[in-house]
């Protein structure tokens, strides 16, 4: 079975690729929009939680392209 590749930018990638980007960026506009009402009810503590929580998408993120 031949999977076909998409071009975006100077990356080729497969379909399952994209969708994981475009999830990813997804994720990545509605954690920016969650830090900016949560840091106005929560102040600094907010920050760490988004530190973590963009570390870990950042390791699914890296299995996902480079596996296991």
């Amino acid at each position: 079975m031949v999977e076909s590749t998409f071009l975006v930018g100077e990356i080729e990638m497969l379909p399952g690729q994209v969708r994981v980007v475009v999830l990813l960026v997804g994720l990545g506009v509605i954690a920016v929009a969650s830090v900016a009402h949560g840091f106005q009810h929560f102040g600094h503590e907010c920050i760490y939680f988004v530190l973590h929580f963009a570390d870990s998408v950042l390791h699914f993120a890296d299995f996902i392209f480079d596996g296991p």
